[in-house]
Protein backbone atom coordinates (compact mmCIF):
# COMPACT_ATOMS: atom_id res chain seq x y z
CA UNK A 1 0.00 0.00 0.00
CA UNK A 2 1.50 3.35 -1.06
CA UNK A 3 -0.95 5.46 0.95
CA UNK A 4 -0.88 6.42 4.62
CA UNK A 5 -1.85 3.57 6.94
CA UNK A 6 -2.09 5.68 10.10
CA UNK A 7 -4.75 8.29 10.80
CA UNK A 8 -5.34 10.24 13.99
CA UNK A 9 -8.78 11.69 14.65
CA UNK A 10 -8.87 13.85 17.77
CA UNK A 11 -11.03 16.54 19.30
CA UNK A 12 -13.19 17.44 22.28
CA UNK A 13 -16.32 15.50 23.20
CA UNK A 14 -19.13 16.18 20.75
CA UNK A 15 -16.97 17.50 17.91
CA UNK A 16 -17.69 14.58 15.58
CA UNK A 17 -14.82 12.12 16.03
CA UNK A 18 -17.04 9.04 15.94
CA UNK A 19 -19.05 10.47 13.04
CA UNK A 20 -15.84 11.08 11.08
CA UNK A 21 -14.62 7.54 11.78
CA UNK A 22 -18.01 6.23 10.69
CA UNK A 23 -17.64 8.00 7.33
CA UNK A 24 -14.14 6.55 6.87
CA UNK A 25 -15.41 3.05 7.70
CA UNK A 26 -18.26 3.41 5.21
CA UNK A 27 -15.87 4.44 2.43
CA UNK A 28 -13.54 1.53 3.20
CA UNK A 29 -16.51 -0.85 3.12
CA UNK A 30 -17.57 0.55 -0.25
CA UNK A 31 -14.19 -0.35 -1.77
CA UNK A 32 -14.89 -4.08 -1.34
CA UNK A 33 -11.15 -4.75 -1.43
CA UNK A 34 -10.36 -5.74 2.13
CA UNK A 35 -11.97 -7.08 5.27
CA UNK A 36 -12.98 -4.18 7.50
CA UNK A 37 -12.59 -4.74 11.26
CA UNK A 38 -13.55 -2.01 13.73
CA UNK A 39 -12.44 -2.31 17.36
CA UNK A 40 -15.26 -0.52 19.17
CA UNK A 41 -14.65 0.22 22.88
CA UNK A 42 -17.87 2.26 23.17
CA UNK A 43 -20.35 -0.05 21.45
CA UNK A 44 -21.66 2.57 19.01
CA UNK A 45 -20.76 1.44 15.51
CA UNK A 46 -23.37 -1.33 15.31
CA UNK A 47 -25.71 1.51 14.34
CA UNK A 48 -24.10 1.50 10.88
CA UNK A 49 -26.60 -1.23 10.03
CA UNK A 50 -29.28 1.46 9.82
CA UNK A 51 -29.44 4.42 7.47
CA UNK A 52 -29.04 7.88 8.93
CA UNK A 53 -32.54 9.00 10.03
CA UNK A 54 -31.61 12.69 10.18
CA UNK A 55 -33.14 14.53 7.21
CA UNK A 56 -30.97 17.59 7.79
CA UNK A 57 -27.83 15.47 7.44
CA UNK A 58 -28.92 13.43 4.43
CA UNK A 59 -30.93 15.91 2.37
CA UNK A 60 -27.93 17.08 0.35
CA UNK A 61 -26.81 13.61 -0.70
CA UNK A 62 -28.92 13.69 -3.85
CA UNK A 63 -26.56 16.32 -5.28
CA UNK A 64 -23.87 13.63 -5.39
CA UNK A 65 -26.16 10.83 -6.57
CA UNK A 66 -25.95 9.25 -3.14
CA UNK A 67 -28.54 8.18 -0.61
CA UNK A 68 -28.55 7.24 3.04
CA UNK A 69 -28.30 3.50 3.55
CA UNK A 70 -27.29 0.96 6.13
CA UNK A 71 -24.42 -1.51 5.87
CA UNK A 72 -24.23 -5.21 6.59
CA UNK A 73 -22.79 -5.44 10.10
CA UNK A 74 -21.17 -8.42 11.78
CA UNK A 75 -20.76 -7.79 15.51
CA UNK A 76 -18.22 -9.91 17.38
CA UNK A 77 -18.81 -10.15 21.11
CA UNK A 78 -16.35 -11.76 23.57
CA UNK A 79 -18.19 -14.58 25.33
CA UNK A 80 -21.91 -15.29 25.10
CA UNK A 81 -23.87 -12.55 23.24
CA UNK A 82 -27.08 -13.31 25.14
CA UNK A 83 -25.40 -12.83 28.50
CA UNK A 84 -23.43 -9.86 27.23
CA UNK A 85 -26.47 -7.96 26.01
CA UNK A 86 -28.78 -9.01 28.82
CA UNK A 87 -31.22 -11.36 27.09
CA UNK A 88 -32.12 -13.23 23.91
CA UNK A 89 -34.84 -10.69 23.10
CA UNK A 90 -32.21 -7.98 22.63
CA UNK A 91 -30.11 -10.20 20.37
CA UNK A 92 -33.21 -11.11 18.35
CA UNK A 93 -34.17 -7.45 17.98
CA UNK A 94 -30.70 -6.56 16.73
CA UNK A 95 -30.92 -9.44 14.26
CA UNK A 96 -34.20 -8.03 12.94
CA UNK A 97 -32.37 -4.78 12.29
CA UNK A 98 -29.86 -6.58 10.09
CA UNK A 99 -27.12 -6.95 12.69
CA UNK A 100 -25.45 -10.35 12.75
CA UNK A 101 -24.07 -11.14 16.21
CA UNK A 102 -21.69 -13.94 17.06
CA UNK A 103 -19.64 -14.81 20.09
CA UNK A 104 -15.90 -14.40 19.74
CA UNK A 105 -13.73 -16.91 21.58
CA UNK A 106 -10.00 -17.42 21.69
CA UNK A 107 -8.39 -20.64 20.59
CA UNK A 108 -6.48 -22.03 23.60
CA UNK A 109 -3.68 -23.11 21.27
CA UNK A 110 -3.16 -19.54 20.06
CA UNK A 111 -1.67 -18.73 23.47
CA UNK A 112 1.94 -19.78 24.01
CA UNK A 113 2.97 -21.57 27.21
CA UNK A 114 4.37 -18.25 28.45
CA UNK A 115 1.05 -16.53 27.76
CA UNK A 116 -0.85 -19.14 29.76
CA UNK A 117 1.42 -18.52 32.73
CA UNK A 118 0.99 -14.76 32.36
CA UNK A 119 -2.77 -15.21 32.14
CA UNK A 120 -2.84 -16.66 35.65
CA UNK A 121 0.00 -14.46 36.91
CA UNK A 122 2.18 -17.51 37.53
CA UNK A 123 5.94 -17.37 37.90
CA UNK A 124 7.29 -19.43 35.02
CA UNK A 125 9.98 -20.73 37.40
CA UNK A 126 7.54 -21.60 40.21
CA UNK A 127 5.99 -25.04 40.74
CA UNK A 128 2.63 -24.13 39.18
CA UNK A 129 4.22 -22.13 36.37
CA UNK A 130 6.60 -24.93 35.43
CA UNK A 131 3.80 -27.52 35.41
CA UNK A 132 1.40 -25.39 33.36
CA UNK A 133 4.17 -24.44 30.92
CA UNK A 134 5.03 -28.11 30.37
CA UNK A 135 1.35 -29.09 29.98
CA UNK A 136 0.68 -26.48 27.28
CA UNK A 137 3.92 -27.33 25.51
CA UNK A 138 3.01 -31.01 25.59
CA UNK A 139 -0.37 -30.19 24.03
CA UNK A 140 1.38 -28.27 21.26
CA UNK A 141 3.58 -31.25 20.52
CA UNK A 142 0.76 -33.81 20.63
CA UNK A 143 -2.08 -31.91 18.98
CA UNK A 144 -0.60 -28.95 17.11
CA UNK A 145 -3.21 -26.21 17.16
CA UNK A 146 -6.09 -28.61 17.76
CA UNK A 147 -6.28 -28.60 21.55
CA UNK A 148 -8.65 -27.13 24.12
CA UNK A 149 -8.54 -26.30 27.83
CA UNK A 150 -9.66 -29.84 28.69
CA UNK A 151 -6.60 -31.17 26.86
CA UNK A 152 -4.32 -28.96 28.96
CA UNK A 153 -6.06 -30.23 32.11
CA UNK A 154 -5.55 -33.83 30.97
CA UNK A 155 -1.83 -33.22 30.53
CA UNK A 156 -1.61 -31.74 34.02
CA UNK A 157 -3.19 -34.89 35.49
CA UNK A 158 -0.58 -37.11 33.81
CA UNK A 159 2.39 -35.14 35.09
CA UNK A 160 4.61 -36.01 38.01
CA UNK A 161 4.18 -33.55 40.84
CA UNK A 162 2.33 -32.67 44.01
CA UNK A 163 -1.42 -33.27 43.91
CA UNK A 164 -1.94 -29.89 45.56
CA UNK A 165 -0.11 -28.18 42.69
CA UNK A 166 -2.16 -30.07 40.10
CA UNK A 167 -5.41 -29.22 41.87
CA UNK A 168 -4.46 -25.53 42.01
CA UNK A 169 -3.81 -25.49 38.25
CA UNK A 170 -7.06 -27.35 37.59
CA UNK A 171 -8.96 -24.67 39.53
CA UNK A 172 -7.38 -21.98 37.40
CA UNK A 173 -8.28 -23.84 34.21
CA UNK A 174 -11.84 -24.25 35.48
CA UNK A 175 -11.90 -20.51 36.05
CA UNK A 176 -10.76 -19.95 32.46
CA UNK A 177 -13.68 -22.16 31.33
CA UNK A 178 -16.08 -19.97 33.28
CA UNK A 179 -14.81 -16.81 31.60
CA UNK A 180 -16.45 -18.07 28.38
CA UNK A 181 -13.76 -16.50 26.23
CA UNK A 182 -12.10 -19.72 25.04
CA UNK A 183 -13.25 -22.10 22.33
CA UNK A 184 -14.65 -25.31 23.80
CA UNK A 185 -15.27 -27.46 20.71
CA UNK A 186 -12.71 -26.96 17.95
CA UNK A 187 -10.08 -24.65 16.52
CA UNK A 188 -11.61 -21.73 14.60
CA UNK A 189 -9.69 -19.75 12.02
CA UNK A 190 -10.19 -16.00 12.13
CA UNK A 191 -11.48 -16.16 8.55
CA UNK A 192 -14.42 -18.23 9.78
CA UNK A 193 -15.44 -15.33 11.99
CA UNK A 194 -14.76 -12.22 9.91
CA UNK A 195 -17.07 -11.55 6.98
CA UNK A 196 -15.71 -9.91 3.81
CA UNK A 197 -19.22 -8.75 2.84
CA UNK A 198 -19.85 -6.81 6.06
CA UNK A 199 -18.39 -4.28 8.44
CA UNK A 200 -16.94 -6.42 11.22
CA UNK A 201 -17.19 -4.78 14.62
CA UNK A 202 -15.45 -6.08 17.74
CA UNK A 203 -17.66 -4.78 20.57
CA UNK A 204 -15.51 -4.21 23.67
CA UNK A 205 -17.94 -1.90 25.45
Amino acid sequence: CDTSQRILVCGKTGTGKSYTLGVLIEELANLNNDIVLVVDPQGIFWSMAQSNPSYSETDGLWEYSREARGFSVNVLVPGDPVERYGGSDIVEEMSKRGINIQGLRLNPSDLTPEMWCDLFDLDINGLMGIMLFKAVRQCNQRHGKEFLIDDIAAEVVKMHGLDATKEAIQRKLDMAHDWQIFEEHRYREIWEILRPDAVNILDLS
